[in-house]
């Protein structure tokens, strides 16, 4: 993991159905990451670090469907 991954990852709480974002929210309740200078929506990150780029028009759902 880049070092950048290790702090986004440190945010996130396991647990057994949802893994839990305890860090920044927008107003909408969805867990933000600041990388680079930009805010990024901590769910597409996290699909992002662990499968690759999202892929043009793909939408990124949360399984539990819990913003946070």
């Amino acid at each position: 993991l880049t070092s950048e991954q290790v702090r986004f990852f440190s945010h996130v709480h396991l647990t057994a159905g949802c893994w839990l974002w305890q860090a920044a929210l927008n107003e909408k309740g969805y867990g933000v990451f600041g990388k680079g200078g930009r805010t990024y929506k901590a769910h597409r990150l996290s699909y992002e670090y662990l499968s690759g780029p999202i892929p043009h028009g793909m939408c990124v759902l949360h399984r539990c469907d819990t913003p946070a």
